[in-house]
């Protein structure tokens, strides 16, 4: 389990930074229109421009984005909950429930932000400007981080308590599995409505509303696949304590007290 920790999340960051120009040219730059879908993904994974390469490549909001990705999928990766064997001592659930709300707080903050610029296009964005117009009054490398993360932050928050009150009394350790199962549910929902509405969004010409539907894409592709390696670990992992005897463990723990209670031989 500690090298899948380590391979993982390496694997996933590296997956990320191969396709953020790519996703980057296909949301905005590519003509799908006059090339055609095959035409424009072919154009996708050419040798980006020298123009190109700093707006993607050295932009700090993709590396916080990554590496915020690759501590959430750590942290889902990590033991979690009671385990059913009871000399075995209680591992916490903090870091799986502060992923998995953080993830789901992506998921929602990004949804009707992608709806909005959809359908009203910068018109929806003007709706919002009540809201958040006091910030025109801060500098712009205070009032920018401030416009992005509330809506995260407060929507965190909702989902911390929510899953802290849902699994208070019982901490299981498929906890971290169930929660990348409905994640990846969440995140196929994300997409379906954020590729219609950026395709909306880019056909009207409108300016800053694609940016708006490409943070629903980005996030549900994002989510997606930081899920599908632990939620395919998890299931193989399950799928082998299945097929284990249980004299087979009780023996081996019996003998062997460094693994009594089965724990250090289900995680090897």
């Amino acid at each position: 389990m500690r090298f899948w920790i380590v391979a993982l999340p390496c694997t996933y960051v590296a997956l990320l930074c191969a396709l953020a120009y790519p996703a980057v040219h296909l949301a905005f730059d590519a003509d799908i229109r006059n090339l055609g879908l095959p035409a424009a993904l072919a154009e996708c994974f050419h040798p980006p421009s020298p123009e190109a390469v700093p707006k993607v490549v050295f932009n700090p909001w993709l590396h916080l984005w990554v590496l915020a990705m690759a501590a959430a999928q750590i942290a889902l990766l990590l033991p979690a909950g009671k385990p059913a064997e009871r000399p075995r001592a209680r591992r916490s659930l903090t870091f799986s429930l502060v992923a998995a709300s953080f993830l789901a707080a992506l998921l929602s903050a990004s949804l009707p932000i992608a709806i909005i610029c959809g359908i009203w296009g910068d018109d929806g964005l003007d709706l919002l400007e009540p809201t958040f117009g006091w910030l025109g009054l801060l500098p712009d490398f205070i009032a920018i981080p401030i416009l992005f993360l509330s809506p995260l932050m407060a929507a965190w928050g909702v989902w911390w308590f929510i899953l802290l009150r849902a699994t208070k009394a019982n901490p299981s350790p498929g906890f971290p599995g169930r929660a990348c199962r409905w994640l990846l549910a969440g995140s196929a929902l994300e997409l379906i409505v954020a590729i219609p509405c950026h395709v909306a969004a880019r056909n009207r010409g409108d300016c800053c509303a694609p940016a708006g539907t490409f943070t629903g894409i980005a996030t549900g592709a994002g989510v997606a696949l930081l899920c599908c390696g632990p939620a395919l670990l998890y299931l193989v992992r399950d799928r082998l304590r299945r097929k284990s005897p249980r004299a087979i463990l009780h023996h081996q723990d019996e003998d062997d007290p460094q693994t009594r209670g089965g724990g250090g031989v289900l995680s090897r």
